[in-house]
């Protein structure tokens, strides 16, 4: 059988319309925050090009990242790849920079909504490569 890579960000979840409610609702505590609404699209997409929305994304990520829902239908395909026997690995950009462990933070958000997997890999902005 195959061994299958999957994102989560906006793959499995609906982190984009997280983001976008948290943007809304704390832009304006921060002195630039008309940045974080200025560049919403670089922080969906994981670009963290400016001081504030580092510090945005210190104050908020672990958050943003726990309550994004799974799309509708992620769980059972990937639960039927695992069925047919495939290896299911979750690649994400995700990391220690951000997370105080990347790795855990993910197993136990996949665990929380009883996603199965075999790995979790972090830290990995090109998946490809990984």
């Amino acid at each position: 059988m195959a061994r299958i890579g999957i994102d989560i960000d906006d793959t499995i979840t609906d982190t984009s319309a997280v983001i976008k409610q948290y943007v809304e609702k704390y832009a304006h505590e921060y002195e630039d925050g008309h940045i974080l609404i200025e560049r919403e699209a670089n922080i969906i997409r994981g670009f963290f090009d400016h001081d504030v929305i580092i510090k945005f994304f210190l104050d908020h990520g672990k958050q943003i990242a726990s309550s994004a829902k799974l799309r509708k239908h992620a769980k059972d395909v990937i639960e039927q790849l695992k069925k047919e026997g495939h290896e299911i690995i979750f690649i994400t950009a995700r990391s220690n920079q951000y997370y105080t462990n990347a790795t855990k933070f993910c197993e136990d958000y996949l665990n929380e909504k009883n996603v199965v997997y075999d790995k979790v890999l972090t830290g990995k902005t090109f998946k490809v490569q990984a």
